[in-house]
């Protein structure tokens, strides 16, 4: 019996369940985002994209701090090169809000384990991601979320931002438009 087969086999296999999730950077675990101060969170990004088969029509969706800029392409660093996110090259929402909100928010989101632990759901066609800069080093995380789980991230993220109406209305706009407004989570 040729024993390189069976390392051969083992190598093949190693590659091939690497590819699935692989991204070019690492990603930083949530606890990294749950661990910052409201004042660290000054740059911090939001964005969903939709990374499921049907494109076109989906754009993505991120807002940050009023003292924080958007910019995707900050994040092309850490896609998971087994999902499509050219929708990041359509852009819309770009809403404010406080680095209090945002803290909030972040607490908020953390409650749901699938975010917590950066789940790829089966069935996932959200990509919810936060991206941050502190000091010079940026850190990104993501989850890939199933419209059930968008529609929780939607809901918690309602509710950190009760003073921010404008911020409200333009996430549940896009909420809805994707099918995951808290109200539609029979997906």
């Amino acid at each position: 019996m040729d024993l390189r087969i069976p390392s051969l086999l083992a190598g093949m296999l190693s590659v091939l369940s690497s590819v699935s999730y692989a991204q070019t950077q690492p990603l930083s675990p949530y606890s990294d985002f749950k661990s910052m101060s409201s004042s660290d969170l000054t740059h911090l990004q939001i964005k969903f994209t939709y990374v499921g088969p049907r494109k076109g029509g989906y754009p993505s969706f991120a807002f940050t701090t009023r003292n924080g800029t958007i910019n995707a392409s900050e994040f092309a660093p850490y896609y998971r090169t087994a999902y499509d996110y050219d929708e990041d090259d359509n852009l819309i929402g770009a809403f404010t809000a406080t680095n209090g909100e945002m803290h909030a928010l972040v607490r908020n989101v953390g409650r749901i384990e699938a975010v917590r632990k950066g789940l790829v759901e089966s069935g996932g066609y959200i990509s919810f991601s936060m991206l941050n800069r502190i000091r010079g080093v940026t850190r990104c995380f993501e989850a890939i979320v199933s419209w059930k789980t968008g529609s929780e991230i939607v809901r918690q993220i309602d509710l950190a931002l009760p003073n921010n109406p404008a911020g409200r209305t333009k996430l549940g706009s896009y909420a809805w438009a994707l099918g995951m407004s808290p109200q539609e989570t029979s997906r």
